[in-house]
């Protein structure tokens, strides 16, 4: 009889004793993970509830005290989110070569504890913590395999995060924003999820269709020229016309002054000449211009717009390609695009893993939705996580800002910090977590460099002294704080124009040259000498 049947005779037996060993396997796989990646774990907000949860999970007579958590994480979402956290960090062992799928594990999470779960985190949450469990299906994006590449393993670690904070709203006592995109007003899972996103405005999506946005500007200006009055001075009815492109051409636009067409231009759609070659007098072409009155026009452009509206998609969302995404890229309302590249990361990681697990059919995608690829939210997810890298002062280390930001959403107050901050909390804040499991690495990490005591050390750090660009970071802090120009107007009023201003340098040898040109040659030269000389022997004679 091999060890391995040895086990499975004993493992569901009834016998306290022997279930520590059994328990001692799983413990040192999760303990070889936490010394090559660091884990998405709740350090700052839950961290009570995460501590909590992993010390029953240790208990040999767990049972009757998991089943109490998980029925307070029906009304507790620090309590819920710290329990999905404790299942990523159990899942990340599958990073670890030859580690084995715990069958038993698997069945008290699916059976014994199913009901209870269900309740707590319906079965969308269950089925979450099964795949978890079982390192996903062989072709899910979210396997784990030990030839992953760390940065890999990131993604997927950030991704299922994101999926813990969106479940972690359940457990709330009324349904927000947040909450909305996952759960139905009830709290509870939608039957069709395709329906269900259509019907809300997913963040960190925004609206791209020019038409309606010309519309809309079209609509507003002339209502606000009627509002003020603007055409009665002129005492003509030119004002009380919008015009279009044609009835091919949905393009509609309006005159300036008297609001007679005077001036000419290109249609943004079909590219042919639009408005007038005189005063009050149109283009003459095929098809021909429309000039409609202003009730008739805003009646028009709303009917247009709600067509638009019944057409499903996310919410105002219309597709939009990775490659036009760039670092940016942001709305309006935002202040600094860093905030709309992490709240757009946050919807495609949600919209991968529902992709993923088959909640978002390929047929949804393609022919409901109406996007090119299957791959279309994973690409954005990925190139969220490179563009997000890119306003890092650290770029290696990114995830695990990333990881801080995630556990700030679970608290009521999102704390405003800088993002080297960030990671060097998270970072210590782990490294005394493992420490207080007697991990002999961490007393020796220099993690564990009391800024407080020594505030220069980082800085005299021999490693990042002679490599780091100090200019560098110093313009990636300035980008990454908020309301930056307000608080150092100066600052980045000289960053904005830096590329100009380093030109500067060289000012003063150019002038010197030229001072010392007009002294060697300040003397006519003969057209012979010209020819025949060269500018070296003027520059060397005295």
């Amino acid at each position: 009889m091999k060890l391995e049947d040895l086990r499975d005779i004993y493992v569901n037996r009834n016998l306290l004793w022997i279930k520590p060993f059994f328990q001692r396997s799983r413990d040192q796989q999760t303990t070889n993970v936490r010394q090559t990646i660091i884990p998405p774990m709740p350090l700052f907000q839950c961290r009570p509830q995460f501590l909590r949860i992993r010390q029953v999970f240790n208990n040999t007579d767990r049972n009757n005290q998991l089943r109490k958590i998980i029925q307070e994480c029906n009304h507790t979402q620090e309590l819920s989110y710290a329990f999905l956290c404790w299942f990523i960090e159990y899942y990340s062992r599958f990073t670890q070569p030859n580690t084995e799928i715990d069958a038993d594990f698997i069945r008290i999470i699916q059976h014994d504890f199913g009901q209870d779960l269900i309740k707590s985190f319906t079965s969308f949450g269950h089925r979450f913590l099964i795949d978890l469990c079982s390192n996903f299906s062989e072709k899910s994006y979210f396997r784990l395999h030990s030839t992953m590449l760390p940065d890999d393993i990131h993604k997927r670690l950030l991704a299922l995060n994101i999926v813990a904070v969106f479940i972690s709203f359940k457990a709330q006592s009324e349904i927000t924003l947040l909450g909305n995109i996952l759960f139905d007003n009830q709290r509870q899972m939608p039957n069709s999820y395709v329906q269900h996103l259509s019907t809300i405005c997913l963040p960190g999506l925004t609206i791209s269709n020019i038409i309606i946005s010309q519309m809309i500007y079209v609509r507003t200006r002339v209502q606000e020229r009627l509002d003020q009055r603007i055409y009665e001075k002129f005492k003509v009815d030119y004002g009380k016309f919008i015009y279009q492109c044609s009835k091919e051409c949905p393009w509609m636009f309006y005159f300036e002054d008297c609001g007679a067409p005077t001036t000419k231009s290109i249609c943004s759609l079909c590219q042919k000449e639009i408005g007038a070659k005189g005063y009050n007098d149109l283009i003459v072409r095929d098809p021909p211009q429309l000039r409609i009155p202003n009730p008739d026009a805003f009646q028009k452009i709303d009917k247009y717009i709600n067509q638009e509206n019944q057409t499903i998609r996310f919410g105002y969302h219309d597709v939009k390609n990775i490659n036009e995404s760039s670092l940016g890229d942001k709305p309006d309302h935002l202040n600094r695009p860093v905030s709309f590249r992490f709240i757009h990361f946050l919807t495609h990681g949600l919209l991968q893993f529902l992709h993923d697990r088959n909640y978002l059919t390929d047929d949804d995608l393609k022919i409901r939705l109406k996007i090119p690829t299957n791959t279309h939210f994973r690409d954005h997810f990925e190139n969220d996580y490179d563009l997000l890298c890119q306003t890092s002062i650290d770029p290696q280390q990114c995830y695990i800002w990333l990881y801080k930001l995630l556990n700030h959403l679970v608290d009521d107050e999102f704390t405003k910090k800088t993002v080297d901050n960030e990671i060097t909390e998270y970072k210590k804040a782990h490294a005394e977590f493992i420490q207080k499991q007697q991990s002999l690495e961490s007393f020796i990490d220099e993690l564990f460099e009391n800024e407080e005591h020594y505030p220069l050390l980082n800085f005299f750090n021999i490693t990042t002294f002679h490599t780091s660009n100090p200019l560098d970071e110093f313009i990636l802090k300035i980008q990454n704080l908020p309301f930056a120009e307000k608080t150092y107007p100066v600052s980045t009023y000289l960053l904005k124009r830096l590329d100009d201003y380093t030109n500067i340098q060289h000012l003063y040898p150019i002038i010197t040259f030229s001072n010392y040109l007009i002294e060697k040659l300040n003397h006519r030269i003969k057209r012979i000498d010209a020819v025949q000389t060269k500018m070296i022997y003027y520059l060397t004679q005295d």
